[in-house]
């Protein structure tokens, strides 16, 4: 929910001195004066709150050549804004009708609704509606355009759940296609992950669907598999497996996710989860209390 007060003469009327005070300590975290002043300004345009996760300052490492001709680097501080940030304000704009998607597809370009793939997909879309528009406004993202990687390997979230982080990218687009006014210039993390380097972590935060222990088993939880050697694939390498997954499932999604995640899985996924989680491959709740699961899919 936002929770800032009435719309006011001047960004800094938004805020208390005190709330301007810790968003400068925190939010903004070694912004000067003018970078502090733009961003509050910016809050100001899009009636975003910042301690909600909807709007964040983040500085970047960013590549620029000199007077001489030589690469140089130099930290560059950019607002953006998080996911749920762009659903209000398509929704404050009366026209927003909601989406459809999103759809992933692989190299062969069939679109699917729900990605299982052990590899990530090749792209996602996303369809923005709205009141005025006659059709549905379909936009895609190719994965391979925003995903982050190093050394060839995907990296963060782009190695924990490519599929997300793609349609992200593809839901931001799809949004600013359909309501230019309001978001021009606007950004998601996830577009902007690819712009240069974080300095500090809390681009990270900014995943704002995303739990920050995600791929981290819990206390006794089985853990994933040891580091692939340089032999082994680089698609392995590059994805989480099987059993991350159901695990990421039953900490974000209780029993509901374990199931929705089984019964989607194919024949020999259901045998491996099986074999991993007990008879019914859904024998989660050992290592997360809240995933308490009923009798799956046989």
């Amino acid at each position: 929910m936002n929770n800032l007060p009435a719309k006011s003469e001047t960004p800094v009327g938004l805020f208390t001195p005190a709330q301007i005070d810790l968003i400068k300590r925190d939010i903004c975290k070694g912004a000067n004066d003018d970078e502090l002043k733009k961003f509050l300004w910016e809050c100001e345009r899009t009636r975003l709150d910042p301690f909600a996760r909807q709007i964040y300052s983040i500085e970047r490492n960013e590549k620029y050549k000199d007077d001489a001709g030589n690469w140089k680097t130099r930290k560059k501080r950019t607002t953006q804004v998080s996911i749920d940030g762009f659903r209000l304000i398509a929704e404050r704009t009366g026209q927003y009708a909601g989406q459809l998607g999103p759809e992933w597809c692989g190299d062969d370009g069939a679109w699917r609704d729900v990605w299982l793939d052990d590899v990530p997909p090749a792209a996602a879309r996303v369809a923005a509606l709205r009141k005025d528009f006659e059709k549905p406004l379909w936009t895609s993202a190719r994965f391979k355009e925003y995903a982050i990687t190093f050394d060839g390997r995907l990296q963060g979230q782009w190695l924990k759940m490519p599929a997300t982080m793609i349609a992200k990218c593809a839901e931001a687009l799809a949004l600013r296609r359909a309501f230019p006014q309001e978001l021009s210039g606007l950004y998601s993390s996830e577009e902007m992950m690819q712009a240069g380097e974080p300095v500090s972590p809390v681009a990270e935060e900014m995943n704002d669907e995303i739990p920050q222990d995600f791929g981290a088993p819990a206390s006794g939880a089985p853990t994933a598999a040891a580091a692939p050697t340089p032999t082994q694939t680089q698609a392995a390498a590059a994805t989480p497996s099987l059993e991350e997954r159901a695990i990421v499932a039953a900490k974000t999604g209780g029993a509901v996710a374990v199931k929705y995640f089984y019964d989607k899985c194919s024949n020999k996924q259901q045998a491996e989860l099986k074999k991993l989680f007990g008879a019914d491959g859904l024998g989660l709740a050992k290592y997360y209390p809240n995933a308490q699961t009923g009798s799956g899919s046989q």
